[in-house]
């Protein structure tokens, strides 16, 4: 027994054996499901880790922008305009705290169709005139149109350009600029096409494009305050009408055009008959033309008085010798009536031979009475001479009559041989007749063209 080990308790304290030494547990095989979680959450959370950073880099670029030199960047804190920055990069907080809105400076352009009628990709291929609708009207709120101030309907198409001046302005205050543009240009446009004729929009548009772009303008300048520094916040530059941006609806079309060669046609002949009026009044001079014939090239000139006296005397002529002959024929006019009007045709006609006759008249009609009096002259001088001449001859032949008609007989043979023009051949005396077949002497037939044409050049005084 003295071999037995001694307990615990038993043993002396000190001794190697009451030292406690914990149990040593030995490790448990490592699970793989485990191990592949913990990879799997180390790689997440690396991969989480750098988006984090791609977002916090991605937040941090919301607050960088460009500027363009064409362009102006509005600084926002919290929707409050802090700076206008320039071209170059621009730094802000980031979205959404800050904000960096661009605004386009240059010249834009807008096309303003809300008055053109409905069209479709094949109706931009064709001409107007080539086009038709099938129900040959126009659908509202499908087809744009203007009311004209005489109560016509027309399609307008405008070119509007535009542009930025005043960036805050514009910022702090319009938030759908064309939106805007296009609601002014519109209501502009009513109101200018109101007080104007369809005919004046399609032939000449200027006063109706001013008005629009005045009126536009004033509009956007009540909606958006002019700046201390660049004027209005949008100035509209131009407002056009193209050549094509305006026409009648297509029903009305074929009628237009047909009216409208009618009225070309009508002005052309107007043209011809002024520039004939003109040159007729070359004839007898202008005063004396429009005392005759008025003024056909202006309207209402025709019966107006002047001072220099009555004019279109030939047309007031006309009318009062009608009437007298409608007065003659119906038979219900007094005869004081009748007087009246006899006298008045009277005073008419002398006031046109006193114009046609008057010393101041010039032109071709001078001319041409000039030449009438000279002939009248001449034709009373040769008929005095020749009844001079008959009575001469008529003391002669009384005197004695057989010696009278010998003596003319012989002169007259005289003249018809001596005359330059007769051609004369020598025959021989006898009673018996004879045939001889002779060509005239070239000789003398020249001598005649040439008397010919020395007495035709006397008659017209050399010409």
């Amino acid at each position: 027994m003295a071999d037995e080990p001694l307990n615990k308790s038993e043993q002396p304290a000190g001794s190697p054996e009451a030292i406690h030494m914990p149990d040593i547990v030995p490790p448990a095989p490592e699970d793989p499901a485990i191990q592949s979680l913990a990879d799997a959450l180390r790689v997440s959370f690396r991969l989480l880790t750098v988006l984090m950073f791609i977002f916090l880099g991605l937040f941090l670029y919301t607050g960088i922008e460009s500027i363009q030199p064409h362009q102006k960047g509005v600084c926002k804190v919290f929707g409050k305009v802090t700076d206008v920055k320039s071209e170059g990069f621009v730094l802000n907080w980031p979205f959404p705290v800050g904000q960096i809105e661009i605004v386009d400076m240059q010249e834009q352009r807008m096309t303003i169709d809300n008055f053109w009628m409905h069209e479709t990709a094949k109706d931009k291929l064709r001409e107007l005139s080539q086009r038709s609708r099938a129900n040959k009207g126009l659908s509202p709120g499908f087809d744009g149109y203007l009311l004209t101030g005489d109560r016509n309907l027309i399609h307008i198409r405008m070119e509007c350009t535009y542009r930025v001046q005043d960036a805050l302005a514009y910022v702090s205050t319009v938030k759908d600029p064309k939106k805007l543009l296009r609601t002014v240009l519109c209501q502009a446009a009513i109101q200018a096409a109101a007080v104007r004729t369809a005919d004046a929009m399609q032939i000449d548009p200027t006063g109706f494009r001013d008005d629009v772009l005045r009126d536009a303008q004033t509009q956007i300048d009540k909606l958006i305050p002019p700046g201390q520094e660049r004027g209005h916040g949008i100035y509209i530059t131009s407002v056009l009408v193209p050549a094509d941006g305006k026409t009648w609806p297509l029903a009305a079309f074929t009628a237009y055009e047909r009216a409208n060669a009618a009225k070309s046609e009508k002005e052309k002949l107007i043209n011809q008959a002024i520039g004939k009026a003109k040159e007729m009044a070359g004839v007898i001079g202008e005063k004396h033309f429009i005392e005759l014939v008025g003024e056909p090239w202006k309207v209402g000139g025709q019966v107006e008085k002047k001072a220099t006296g009555d004019v279109n005397l030939i047309g007031q002529y006309a009318k009062a010798y009608d009437k007298l002959a409608a007065a003659k024929s119906a038979g219900k006019s007094t005869p004081v009536t009748i007087a009246e009007l006899e006298k008045r045709v009277e005073q008419l006609h002398d006031k046109i031979a006193i114009t046609l006759t008057s010393a101041t008249t010039g032109g071709d009609v001078s001319k041409i009475i000039a030449e009438a009096e000279a002939d009248k002259t001449r034709t009373i001088q040769n008929a005095r001479k020749r009844a001079r001449q008959f009575t001469e001859l008529h003391e002669k032949y009384l005197q004695a009559p057989e010696l009278f008609l010998e003596k003319t007989w012989a002169n007259v043979l005289d003249e018809i041989l001596n005359a330059p023009t007769a051609t004369k051949w020598m025959l021989s005396p006898g009673d018996k007749g004879m045939v001889i077949h002779l060509n005239r002497d070239p000789k003398t037939v020249q001598e005649i063209r040439n008397y010919l044409r020395r007495k035709a050049k006397e008659e017209t005084g050399g010409k």
